[in-house]
Order: structure tokens, then sequence, then C-alpha cells
């Protein structure tokens, strides 16, 4: 058995106008239900779920 450690992370921002490398090209502005329509895997929408919870606090 291998344990994969897994980390997410999240931000506020105040305005959709940022500047990101050109590595992140394909960047998208989703809300939460189209955002964890995407992922696959339950370890990333547990992650999103969290994120999604403490940022409407």
């Amino acid at each position: 058995v291998y344990v994969i450690k897994e980390f997410s992370f999240g931000v506020k921002v105040p305005t959709k106008n940022i500047k990101l490398s050109k590595e992140h090209f394909k960047y998208k502005w989703l809300c939460f239900e189209e955002a964890v329509t995407l992922l696959k895997w339950d370890s990333n929408k547990t992650a999103l779920w969290e994120l999604n919870k403490r940022l409407l606090k």
C-alpha cells in the first residue's frame, strides 16, 4: 500500500483581473458546482468542498 500526500491550496482574490505565469494559461474561474464536475478523484472533490465551505464563512 502506498500513501501519496496531497496538498490543496486556495486563495481569495479581490478581483477577477489577476496575473499568472505562462504555465497557468488554461485557468478558469468556475463556480463550485461546475468545478467539482471536472474533478476525477474523491480527494480532490473533498478538498474543493472544504475550500468552498471555508470561503463561504
